[in-house]
């Protein structure tokens, strides 16, 4: 595991300087020579996923038991201005509404071979959670929203290959 730590250099010389000294928090020499290798693949990994991300939106889109995806990157997002400004890219994460409520959201995600349902999204594999019962559980949201937050899931898209089927269509998407 590797990171950066980014504050000011009075936080950093204040706060972790000091927790540094005292506990020796350092990676192997090998763990740094891998996690510097896969750096050097990362922008290539990473588009990848926002690809076969945009492919997942679109599949998704297309399903007659899905009533809405959002994949914050297309020129027809709310927010595609902020994405521009962010990324190089799209997002690897879908979100997605299925229909019928928390029940079908499970077994949705139940039914799935290759996709792993997890708490947190962050990885090379795809991983796919339900929000309203795991990561934002204690959230209340706007009333307004409320009786559609159980049917929402997130995915984060990894590395696997999409359908050709599904990457012609994306491509067709203006």
């Amino acid at each position: 595991m590797g990171g950066v730590v980014l504050g000011s250099q009075k936080f950093i010389m204040d706060k972790i300087h000091i927790l540094i000294r005292q506990t020796g928090p350092s990676m192997s020499p090998f763990n740094a020579w891998v996690l510097l290798k896969s750096l050097e693949t990362l922008a290539v990994r990473v588009r990848r996923q926002t690809d076969s991300a945009a492919t997942v939106a679109v599949a998704l889109a297309e399903h007659p038991k899905i009533s809405a995806a959002d994949l914050s990157g297309p020129a027809d997002h709310p927010q595609a201005a902020v994405v521009q400004k962010q990324m190089r890219g799209g997002s690897t994460l879908v979100a997605f509404e299925v229909k019928g409520g928390k029940k079908a959201a499970f077994r949705f995600q139940d039914a799935l071979k290759l996709i792993r349902i997890s708490n947190n999204l962050g990885d090379a594999k795809s991983l796919i959670t339900h929000p309203a019962t795991t990561t934002h559980q204690r959230l209340t949201p706007p009333a307004t929203r409320r009786d559609r937050r159980h049917r929402w899931i997130g995915a984060a898209v990894g590395r696997p290959r999409t359908s050709r089927r599904y990457r012609r269509r994306r491509a067709r998407r203006p």
